[in-house]
């Protein structure tokens, strides 16, 4: 987004962008909208110097600016209010909508007898005058009131009195020039919403219904009784009095609410008297809760309206709901397409809600009364909403009808692609088959599409739901993607990476395997995957008994281990075993998470009493800080025993660990074991591995052992080291022999021993554990193969050279650098990838024949690619640099046009153009 600034004389003097990378940009930022004050503030943060220089800008953002910006379609223009500056690093700056004159000018009091309109307050009060501000549209001008003021105020806090007091409410529409600057503020005033007849500020969204997990994440309700009245006596001004006259007011049932009979001064509530008697003693005393009031309204006809808004508000508990969001709603596109503007009513439904009455489900209308929007910063978006209205009793099976769809309508679909014979193929032989799918929501039935079209790298290949990829057409790789479309809507769409490998001259492509576990032999605790973190606390064995109620929730609580934010809008797998004992006769019942976590529910019955639970769900709101367990269904006495119970980031579920806070060297794997070959899938047998000890998650090796004697183990676990100049007779795993001779010695294994050498006994072999070169009679070592336990080379450097036919490599680690090169005779090619401490990481593939290279790596500045016909790309911590970039650039206005300033630069493939002063 950009923003201009503006000086004391609204001159545009700079412009801040949020967007283009190089261009002045702001951070922190917050645009606060307010319904009741038709007002908005807006403050952000601005780094004052850029590699150690000040900012041109800088000197602008001072108490006497301005700024202004255009989104949406809607101009914002903003006065300075405060202005921070922290140290020598940030300025933060508070904004105020409005002009300044109503924010800082007072008004003072105003004696008045006679009834008037609203226009005639605001001239006597000179409330808009000499401003820039001019009314728009005005639904209360026929309208009159008997008003005055006492006191002082500011201007603003007069007009927000005056509104209320003709029942209105008010928004301030800001127009500004070509130029950026302010041209003139529209006051418009709106009847007050009452949620049948007048909406008020904003738009009736009778196309947008907000439904739990897909932008709310959760509804509250509260019931405050303490202001209940039921009776009232009203008198208006001058000691008007109503007492002639009646008035009834008769529900949406036919039944009598309120009423005021004829030549009585009090006008009651009898719905309210039934539900909140004042006292339950006697049934013929005074059981009404009075409230008495006085008003300046001129007719029994204005009393009577305002007696019964009062009834309406008071009789009855006053019910207050709170609606969480999702983050991502806030001024994104919902319904027909346009975003919720302030004011702005809509539905809200919320299925899993339950009532004090124990109904279930729950239908509101609500309105959009305070807004907050970060253009920088997404997750601090919110919606406040008032106004609520409860729907559910009122709704008709039209409405209700028209409510479902709603429902359907703002449930996305999710993609998905399936294959028959995976999506690598190799030496160019075999073909897959890919099948497009569409899921409505978290349905498990599949949804039909209206149509489909699949393409290849963006070219469209076929309209069907399902194509064949043969593997001949796959030179190295391809992107295979399908859109579906339903009612002329694409609504959704997945892609698939397909891949041909070839294994070449030199050979078959071999992999190496990975695994993990408790024990040296690998069989303990076996795991191809590494194990993440657990997100939760308290979480290896816990226990609770139901008690047999339609919804049983453990008082076992697993806390989360760190902050909400952490995790929001990230994939989460959960995972649990469960086990029920204690069971008896023919039940079925679910288990399911709730506190805020979300997710399905574990089917369990009398037949089905254990199992794993797993499935992946993404948090979009804040209401998560704890787990726990909730049974439905379940026999009372019923035990419900889950154990192993995590949630981790990512979708593939790894082998149980407690918590980053809770986690210990002993929980982490404590071996490692690998091995090579030419098939991609790992192996699950773990003595296809050969294991090795490997550190815990603190860091620290075990104790230093001690020299043992005679091949026994010392005190520490060290298995000794024996001097001796014969071959030690009994030999394990372990056991280090320094051979003490003069000669070389034969050794039964057959390896032959040198004189001065200290050989390792690997369990089959003896190796060279440690020798050296002044031992021999040369300084060099020429031999086929060095098979030893440990290598240290001191000053020196490792070169090796092999050929196979017309294929050559090369490695050498010389210093901090490390080199590997590989020549390919039969496609003249050359692969090189070079490791420096310094210079980082880089890999280069040359075309001998045409000379054309490619290179890709990562070093301090960031990961990089490049060839040898000028074109780049580079990640850096300053954003994405490309070949095609154009820095900011200058350029002379033509046709006429003088005195203004166009700048643009390209980035990333668009361009950005700054316009000032035309």
């Amino acid at each position: 987004m950009l923003i201009n600034i503006h000086d004391s004389h609204l001159e545009k003097v700079g412009f801040l962008d949020s967007e283009s990378p190089g261009a002045p940009g702001f951070f922190n930022d917050v645009e606060h909208h307010y319904l009741a004050e038709g007002a908005s503030t807006f403050t952000f943060s601005v780094n004052k110097k850029k590699n150690g220089i000040l900012q041109d800008y800088c000197q602008f953002l001072n108490e006497d600016a301005y700024f202004s910006f255009s989104e949406n379609g809607e101009d914002h223009f903003y006065s300075v209010g405060t202005v921070d500056e922290d140290n020598d690093t940030t300025f933060t700056v508070t904004c105020y909508s409005l002009n300044l004159e109503l924010r800082l000018e007072q008004c003072d009091p105003l004696e008045n007898t006679a009834s008037h309109n609203i226009q005639w307050y605001f001239d006597q009060m000179g409330l808009i005058n000499n401003t820039q501000i001019t009314i728009g549209i005005n639904e209360v001008s026929d309208l009159s009131r008997v008003i005055k003021y006492d006191g002082q105020e500011s201007k603003l806090a007069r007009l927000i009195s005056l509104i209320g007091n003709f029942d209105a409410e008010f928004e301030f529409i800001t127009k500004s020039n070509n130029d950026g600057t302010l041209d003139k503020i529209i006051l418009n005033i709106y009847k007050e919403n009452d949620g049948v007849n007048f909406q008020g500020v904003g738009t009736n969204r009778d196309d947008v219904i907000l439904t739990l997990d897909t932008n709310i994440t959760g509804v509250s309700r509260t019931v405050d009784k303490t202001q209940i009245f039921n009776a009232t006596t009203i008198t208006g001004a001058n000691g008007l009095t109503w007492n002639s006259s009646e008035f009834s007011y008769v529900n949406s049932d036919g039944v009598e609410e309120f009423y005021k009979r004829k030549n009585a001064d009090t006008a009651f509530a009898p719905l309210s008297l039934a539900k909140y008697p004042s006292q339950i003693q006697s049934s013929t005393g005074d059981r009404w809760i009075r409230k008495n009031f006085t008003t300046d309204y001129t007719s029994a006809n204005a009393i009577w309206g305002y007696a019964v808004s009062q009834f309406k508000k008071f009789a009855y508990g006053i019910v207050t709901y709170k609606v969480s969001v999702s983050s991502l709603l806030v001024n994104s596109e919902v319904g027909d397409g346009l975003p919720l503007k302030i004011g702005d009513t809509v539905t809200i439904s919320d299925d899993n809600f339950i009532d004090s009455n124990g109904v279930h489900g729950l239908i509101l209308s609500a309105r959009v009364s305070e807004m907050e929007i970060s253009r920088t910063d997404p997750t601090k978006n919110t919606l406040v909403f008032s106004n609520y209205i409860r729907l559910q009793s009122q709704i008709s099976n039209d409405l209700q009808s028209q409510l479902s769809n709603l429902v359907d309508a703002a449930t996305p679909y999710i993609g998905s692609i399936s294959t028959t014979n995976g999506t690598q193929f190799k030496n160019s032989t075999g073909s897959t088959t890919l099948s497009a799918h569409i899921f409505k929501g978290s349905a498990t039935a599949e949804a039909t599409a209206d149509s489909y079209e699949w393409s290849k790298d963006g070219t469209v290949v076929a309209p069907t739901q399902a194509i064949t990829v043969d593997a001949s057409g796959v030179s190295d790789k391809a992107v295979y993607s399908f859109k579906a479309t339903v009612g002329g809507k694409v609504v959704a769409s997945q892609s698939v990476t397909i891949t041909n490998v070839n294994d070449g001259i030199a050979g078959k492509t071999s992999y190496t395997h990975t695994a993990y576990a408790n024990s040296a032999d690998g069989k303990d605790s076996f795991t191809t995957v590494y194990p993440n973190l657990n997100l939760l606390k308290n979480t290896k064995s816990q226990s609770y008994t139901s008690t047999g109620t339609a919804e049983n929730i453990s008082s076992n609580n697993y806390p989360l281990d760190g902050v909400i934010a952490d995790i929001l809008n990230k994939p989460l797998t959960i995972t649990y075993n469960y086990a029920i004992t204690n069971s008896s006769g023919t039940w079925s019942g679910t288990i399911r998470p709730t506190y805020g976590l979300g997710g399905t529910n574990q089917s369990v019955s009398n037949t089905n009493l254990s199992g794993t639970h797993k499935e992946t769900v993404t948090l979009a709101g804040v209401g998560f800080n704890s787990y726990r367990i909730v049974t439905s269904g379940l026999p009372a006495g019923t035990t419900v025993t889950i154990t192993n119970l995590k949630v981790e980031f990512g979708s593939v579920a790894t082998p149980h660990m407690p918590s980053a806070s809770e986690a210990t060297t002993a929980d982490w794997p404590s071996y490692i074991g690998q091995y090579t070959d030419f098939t991609q899938a790992d192996s699950t047998n773990p003595s296809d591995y050969t294991w090795s000890l490997i550190r815990g998650n603190d860091g620290k090796d075990g104790k230093d052992g001690k020299d043992g004697k005679n091949g026994t183990n010392g005190t520490d676990g060290d298995p000794g080291k024996i001097v001796s100049d014969t071959e030690p007779t009994t030999r394990f795993k372990g056991l280090t022999w320094k051979y003490s001779g003069t000669t070389d010695l034969t050794a039964s294994d057959g390896t032959v021993i040198h004189p001065n050498t200290e050989y390792y006994y690997n369990g089959t072999h003896w190796v060279i554990n440690y020798f050296s070169v002044n031992n021999f009679a040369a300084e060099s070592i020429t031999s086929d193969k060095i098979d030893g336990k440990n290598l240290t080379i001191t000053d020196g450097e490792f070169v090796s050279t092999t050929t196979n036919g017309p294929v050559t490599t090369s490695t050498e680690i010389k210093d901090n650098h490390i080199a590997i090169s590989k020549t390919d005779g039969t496609v003249n090619t050359r692969n090189d990838i070079a490791l420096d401490s310094e210079q980082g990481l880089a890999q280069k593939f040359t075309n001998i024949n045409t000379g054309f290279y490619r290179t890709a790596g990562i070093n301090y500045q960031g990961p990089f690619t490049s060839d040898s016909d000028g074109n780049f790309a580079q990640l850096t911590p300053q954003g994405t640099k490309l070949s095609t970039d154009v820095p900011w650039t200058t350029l002379s206005p033509m046709g006429g046009f003088s005195g203004g300033l166009i700048r643009f630069a390209v980035k990333n493939g668009v361009a950005h153009f700054s316009l000032a002063g035309l």
